[in-house]
């Protein structure tokens, strides 16, 4: 593994994190927030702040549209072992 990697699993560390990362990886499609809230069950303000830290890490990117944000899981390293 690279050095890197252990920045990727610091993030996915946290649960709730972790939640929506899985959630995102296991269909190659986008969500969007509220989808992510009835996913997870989370509350709509944890999922906005957990994604903001996943795409910082760059595990998730970010799609505006119009007032909707979407979120999809993107691969930070081809070889990348949370894939």
């Amino acid at each position: 593994m690279k050095p890197a990697c252990a920045t990727c699993f610091r993030v996915v560390g946290a649960p709730a994190r972790l939640l929506i990362f899985n959630a995102l990886k296991s269909n190659d499609r986008r969500y969007d927030v509220s989808t992510l809230v009835e996913i997870t069950g989370l509350k709509q303000p944890t999922v906005t702040f957990h994604i903001n830290r996943l795409a910082k890490a760059g595990l998730v990117k970010k799609i505006r549209e119009g007032r909707n944000v979407y979120a999809i899981a993107v691969r930070k390293c081809a070889d990348c072992p949370l894939y």
